[in-house]
């Protein structure tokens, strides 16, 4: 059976009005993305999904947390996840005429969505560009030791001194 099979709704047979739907995230969740850059966590997603006669909106509630390598470390830790998104579906052409992230053009004959590259998408997004424990005093003292050891003056490429002395004899 295909595990993101579960996060297909089925918007045909659904009443106009409210539904409520629960997904919990694991590692089964990120490893049916290849490349993922996360690999382990543990996230509950919690969808409101409104029905209306010629459109639907869904809000997504994230919450939870994810395994990441700190990048000053290189040790894994748990990364706090928390993400409120809004998406409106419309239907249409097959052609999305409209430039926005919020909105998403589904076919007249379309009759069901994946929401599963969805919640992939908004966890990723609400991750930091800079991935590092959230107190520092978290990250591994041995290895910040060693990098406080290296002294980056020291290893000044003697070419730029060169080139330093052309630009102020310039001057």
């Amino acid at each position: 059976m295909n595990y993101l099979k579960q996060f297909e709704i089925s918007f045909k047979g659904l009443k106009i009005g409210d539904h409520q739907f629960d997904f919990n995230i694991d590692k089964l969740f990120f490893d049916n993305f290849e490349f993922s850059e996360v690999k382990e966590g543990k996230v509950s997603v919690n969808l409101l999904f409104q029905k209306n006669e010629r459109m639907m909106i869904l809000e997504f509630t994230i919450k939870g947390h994810v395994k990441l390598i700190c990048d000053r470390c290189l040790e894994s830790f748990n990364y706090p996840v928390k993400s409120k998104e809004r998406l409106i579906v419309k239907f249409g052409q097959e052609e999305n005429t409209e430039e926005s992230e919020e909105i998403l053009i589904l076919q007249e004959e379309d009759h069901k969505i994946d929401v599963s590259h969805l919640i992939y998408e908004y966890i990723i997004l609400s991750l930091p560009i800079k991935r590092v424990h959230v107190r520092a005093k978290d990250c591994n003292s041995e290895i910040i030791s060693k990098l406080n050891k290296i002294n980056i003056k020291d290893n000044v490429d003697p070419r730029w001194e060169a080139l330093k002395k052309l630009k102020t004899k310039n001057k």
